[in-house]
């Protein structure tokens, strides 16, 4: 991996460690969080922007399907028709995504399983309170990617 990509994963991790001790933060963070990775490395072409922006945008929106599902699992939200999980990959799935889309998914799919590894770390606990959030913020990403 390159190591201007390897920068980026690891102040993700760091940004994503901090955050999600506290709450889950929609994707208009991410790309903050991005905007100021780039602003911090300014040789960073405009390709590994995108490609930290599509790992920033698997850390929270992937991140927060896998905790909608882990507050289901634990009986704190009622069961839906379909897993958070497997909305996010349907919507990974459409045909009609564009070749920069595409080349971004690796990216998304990395940040992503960032999020999932941080949800079983030691410490790492679901409640009712962070599950009413997750479950509001998953509404959010519902209806901002239009996954019904």
């Amino acid at each position: 991996m390159h190591n201007e990509c390897k920068s980026h994963e690891n102040q993700l991790k760091a940004h994503y460690l901090m955050i999600s001790k506290v709450t889950t933060v929609g994707i208009s963070f991410s790309l903050l969080c991005c905007t100021i990775l780039a602003q911090e490395n300014p040789s960073a072409d405009q390709n590994q922007q995108y490609l930290a922006q599509a790992a920033s945008i698997g850390v929270y929106f992937g991140g927060t399907a896998s905790q909608f599902d882990m507050c289901v699992d634990k009986g704190f939200l009622p069961p839906p028709k379909a897993t958070a999980e497997s909305q996010v990959n349907e919507y990974l799935a459409k045909p009609d995504r564009g070749k920069q889309e595409l080349a971004m998914e690796p990216y998304f799919r990395k940040g992503w399983d960032m999020a999932r590894q941080q949800l079983h770390e030691p410490g790492f606990a679901m409640t009712k309170e962070r599950c009413d959030f997750i479950k509001s913020q998953w509404e959010k990403y519902v209806t901002m990617f239009s996954l019904r």
